[in-house]
């Protein structure tokens, strides 16, 4: 029976979240989060699960954890562009690490802690983020201020208080009585005075106290990042070190004396080897100086070359553009087109000479007709011999 009721694995105590999530939405609704966020990228209100437990869209959680990551950080000033919806996830929370490095926030965790979107760790994220823009904007949460109450009217309360609490103590007592002298009618003593038998197996009890004592026990995690722990780290450490110190300074000051035997053995043998190749040294140092001399007279004979050939290099082009023209006035003299071109020309102009001729013959056979016509209708003899004399004088011209 007893390995029947053996008490079964322990399942694991929730633990309470790092970050309220109700307060965190509180604050962000402190930022307006409605009208500036979710409007402008269109994402609905957000609930205060959203980013404690994983969605059935783990892409458009952590979108949405993004998108608001980098609104909050534009609110403290820091730039860091929403990465689009379908980008990759670990470029995105590499970035954001970085970002957060940049606006000096706790990033002490891989980025794998974030690739998700929800968690204490994106919480936690958020709420420092919260805070930081909280405090850019100039909010504050103010202390409550009580009303002052009068001592008069404190006393009155506290009397009242303090004779309704008698009524209620009295009113107690009374039924209290009540109900033992109604218990204790049918028996020989009172139950309230009767002492109490139970019916069940002391070890069944037993084993289902050390299967529910695992579940009772309150487990807290130390936090790194708690000032207590950090002290109480610091003073083991110092205790360490203190302890340590002794045999850590023997050791350092036996190192550091064979390290200087070292160097002085080093500088021994090396005066030693200079002492004893001084020769090839002067030597080596004559070489070398020759071996710059004609590495610089190598140089200044690469740059007249160069020079030179630079000349050859104008001549030749000169040169080439000399033959090009004397190429072409030879071939313009042996050339016999421009006189096949003079002769045509001549005879083009004898032809014109001689139809200007024939012309001319017209023009005066035509001019002396006139002339005697003139003549014969009424005129002198003699003024017709004259004409016909300069007709022919007209002619021989």
């Amino acid at each position: 029976m007893e390995q029947e009721e053996a008490p079964q694995q322990e399942a694991p105590v929730p633990q309470a979240p790092a970050v309220n999530p109700e307060d965190l939405i509180d604050k962000l609704k402190f930022l307006q989060y409605e009208s500036g966020f979710c409007a402008h990228y269109g994402f609905p209100a957000l609930h205060y699960t959203t980013f404690v437990q994983a969605s059935s869209n783990p892409n458009e959680q952590f979108y949405t954890w993004t998108c608001l990551v980098s609104w909050l950080l534009g609110l403290c000033g820091i730039r860091f562009e929403a990465p689009d919806q379908f980008s990759d996830p670990n470029a995105t929370a590499s970035g954001v690490l970085e970002a957060l490095r940049r606006g000096r926030f706790p990033a002490d965790f891989p980025p794998n802690k974030i690739k998700s979107g929800f968690g204490d760790i994106c919480c936690v994220v958020l709420n420092n983020i919260v805070d930081k823009a909280l405090e850019s904007t100039g909010f504050q949460i103010q202390k409550v201020v009580h009303d002052a109450v009068d001592e008069d009217e404190a006393v009155d309360e506290d009397g009242d208080d303090g004779a309704d609490m008698g009524d209620e103590a009295n009113t107690a007592e009374q039924e209290d009585g009540m109900f033992v002298e109604n218990v204790g009618a049918g028996g020989d003593k009172p139950v309230a005075l009767q002492m109490v038998q139970s019916d069940i197996d002391p070890e069944q009890w037993k084993l289902e106290a050390e299967r529910v004592a695992p579940l009772l026990k309150v487990r807290t995690e130390a936090d790194a990042k708690e000032w207590r722990s950090r002290m109480d780290t610091t003073r083991d450490m110092q205790q360490n070190i203190i302890a340590a110190m002794p045999d850590t300074r023997d050791k350092l000051s036996r190192i550091g004396a064979n390290v200087s035997k070292a160097i002085e053995l080093i500088r021994t043998r090396e005066k030693y080897i200079n002492s004893q190749h001084e020769s090839l040294v002067a030597e080596y140092r004559r070489v070398r100086q020759n071996m710059e001399e004609v590495q610089r007279r190598h140089q200044d004979g690469s740059e007249q070359a160069s020079e030179k050939s630079n000349d050859l290099k104008k001549i030749s082009e000169e040169l080439e553009n000399i033959k090009a023209e004397m190429e072409g006035r030879s071939t313009g003299m042996g050339d016999s087109a421009p006189l096949v071109k003079l002769k045509d020309a001549m005879k083009k102009l004898q032809r014109e000479m001689r139809e200007m001729e024939l012309r001319l013959g017209v023009v005066t056979g035509q001019v002396l007709a006139t002339t005697v016509e003139k003549s014969t209708k009424g005129g002198d003899v003699d003024e017709s011999t004259n004409s016909v004399d300069d007709d022919d004088d007209l002619i021989d011209y």
